[in-house]
């Protein structure tokens, strides 16, 4: 609430465990956890988002905030691989330039994923020139091509992300000035 503005209901839960016992449904799935400085893998395989599927209203969304650098492709491969065996569709949205580790959020639905204009508080709406800076920052849309499904069996998930955590802990030191 405090960094997004957000005031609706939020629930704050272990991942895993609030997926395969909620009951309810939910509009908004984030999957924001990093153990260090990397997702834990358990919450990026073809089981979880089964159970983030099941937990989502017809429509829903679910959000993925992960650190990936977008020209190597490698993780975003690996998670979108297994998000197209649940999901219709996807995007990811970097945050810099391509070939540098950053912020990426990766979002999946059976829905619309296209953004468009939406009420902001008393009837405002995004102007075009917002959306084209959003779309600016779209990474991909296109099928995956990794043969590698990350699976709650089998999750190589820590040796792909290897090469990142360390230019993503470069640039933490080097903004960190040590």
């Amino acid at each position: 609430r405090e960094h997004f503005g957000y005031f609706g209901r939020v629930t704050v839960a272990d991942g895993r465990r609030f997926l395969r016992d909620t009951r309810e449904k939910c509009d908004f799935v984030i999957l924001d956890a990093f153990t260090g400085d990397s997702p834990p893998s358990h919450l990026l395989t073809r089981e979880a988002f089964r159970e983030a599927k099941r937990v989502l209203n017809p429509n829903g969304v679910l959000a993925i905030n992960a650190i990936e650098i977008p020209q190597r492709g490698e993780v975003l491969n690996a998670v979108s691989s297994a998000l197209q065996l649940v999901f219709v569709r996807r995007a990811a949205y970097g945050t810099d330039a391509p070939e540098r580790a950053q912020m990426i959020t990766i979002f999946a639905t059976d829905g619309d994923l296209n953004p468009r204009p939406a009420a902001r508080g008393s009837g405002a709406h995004a102007t075009e020139k917002e959306l084209a800076r959003v779309r600016s920052f779209l990474i991909s849309q296109r099928p995956a091509t990794a043969h590698r499904v990350l699976l709650d069996a089998r999750n190589p998930f820590d040796m792909l992300y290897a090469p990142v955590a360390i230019e993503w802990r470069n640039r933490t030191v080097d903004l960190l000035a040590f």
